[in-house]
C-alpha cells in the first residue's frame, strides 16, 4: 500500500480503530491531551499537530522496504509504527540503510484484549511508515531511570535472551537472580519491579523484567552484543514526576512507555497542542527501546 497526501498524525485505542483515510498512527495504551487524560480503554482519536504532507507505506516488512527504496522524493522525517516487536529491529536497520539521513520516531502500536498485535492507521500487516514532504521535525529522547546499579558485562544465549552478568572483575551470575537481588538491595516495591533496564553506550533502555528461563532473562527487544550495560532504575513517583516535567513543552508529541501509564498515580495535563501517548516500545537513535521518553517537535 502506498498513499501520498496529507496526513493527520493520531492515535486511539486498541479495538476502536477510527475509519479517517486521512489518519496515519497506531493504539496507544492510554493518552493525554490538553487537560484530558484518557485511560487504555476509552474510544476516540487521540490527533497531534495539523496535517503532513508526505508518502505513506505500509504492508509486511519486505513490501514497504521495496515502496521505500523508490520513494520519489527526500523525505525530511519518518514516523514508523509497528504491530508486534518481531522483526522491527531489523526492518529499522534495513530502513536505515536505505535512508540514513532524515531522523525517525515513532514505536510499536499498543495491543488489545487477548494479546493480539497492534493496530495500525492505515492498517497493514506489519508496518507503516510515513515520509514527510518538506516537514522538518526537531528530535530529542530522554532517559528517566538513573544509572546505578552498576557496570556489567553480559553473556547472551541470543540477542533476547540474557543468561549471565559479570560485574567489573568479578565471577559471572545468572541475570535472573542477579537482578532480583539488586531489586531487593534498592528496596524497589513490586509496583516499582520494571523499573529496573540494561542501558547500552547510547543511553539506550531494555527492560529486563520478562520471562525467565533457567536462570536467564528474555527481552522483548536486542541487546547488544560484546558490551558492557548499565543498571538502571527509579521508583514509582520520581519516574512519573520525570514524565510530568518532560510532558511540559508545547506542540509537542511525546511517546512513552507503556509501563509509565500503569504507574500514574494521578492525571496530568500536558501544555496546548500537545499530546502524550503510551506505547511498549519507542525508537530512539534509530533503534528500539523501552522505559524511555521521545519527543517530535515541529
Amino acid at each position: 500500500m502506498i498513499k501520498y497526501g496529507a496526513w493527520q498524525i493520531g492515535f486511539f485505542s486498541a479495538g476502536s480503530r477510527p475509519s479517517r483515510q486521512d489518519l496515519f498512527g497506531c493504539s496507544t495504551r492510554g493518552a493525554v491531551t490538553g487537560r484530558q487524560f484518557h485511560g487504555p480503554v476509552n474510544s476516540g482519536l487521540f490527533a497531534w499537530g495539523e496535517p503532513i504532507r508526505g508518502c505513506v507505506f505500509g504492508g509486511t516488512y519486505h513490501e514497504v522496504l521495496r515502496g521505500v527504496g523508490n520513494c520519489a522524493f527526500r523525505p525530511t522525517f519518518l514516523f514508523a509504527f509497528f504491530t508486534r516487536m518481531e522483526g522491527s529491529e531489523a526492518f529499522l536497520q534495513a530502513l536505515r540503510a536505505l535512508l540514513p539521513d532524515p531522523p525517525v520516531a515513532g514505536g510499536v502500536a499498543a495491543t488489545g484484549a487477548d494479546d493480539l498485535p497492534g493496530e495500525l492507521s492505515p492498517p497493514a500487516e506489519d508496518v507503516v511508515v510515513l515520509l514527510t514532504e518538506g516537514a522538518m521535525f526537531a528530535i530529542d529522547n530522554h532517559n528517566p531511570l538513573e544509572a546505578r546499579g552498576g557496570v556489567y558485562a553480559t553473556d547472551l544465549e541470543s540477542p533476547r535472551v540474557l543468561r549471565r552478568l559479570r560485574p567489573l572483575d568479578m565471577p559471572w551470575e545468572d541475570a535472573a537472580p542477579l537482578l532480583a537481588a539488586l531489586r531487593e538491595n534498592y528496596k524497589m516495591t513490586d509496583e516499582d519491579e520494571e523499573l529496573l533496564a540494561l542501558s547500552d553506550q547510547q543511553g539506550r533502555n531494555i527492560r529486563v523484567s520478562g520471562a525467565e528461563r533457567r536462570g536467564a532473562l528474555i527481552t522483548q527487544i536486542d541487546l547488544p552484543d560484546d558490551q558492557y550495560l548499565h543498571v538502571r532504575l527509579s521508583d514509582r513517583r520520581t519516574a512519573v514526576h520525570a514524565l510530568i516535567e518532560y510532558a511540559d513543552m508545547r506542540h509537542t508529541l511525546i511517546i512513552a512507555d507503556s509501563v509509565f501509564s500503569r504507574l500514574l498515580y494521578r492525571p496530568f495535563s500536558v501544555p496546548e497542542g500537545s499530546t502524550v501517548v503510551f506505547l511498549p516500545a519507542q525508537i530512539a537513535g534509530g533503534r528500539l527501546c523501552n522505559l524511555m521518553f521521545t519527543s517530535v517537535k515541529k
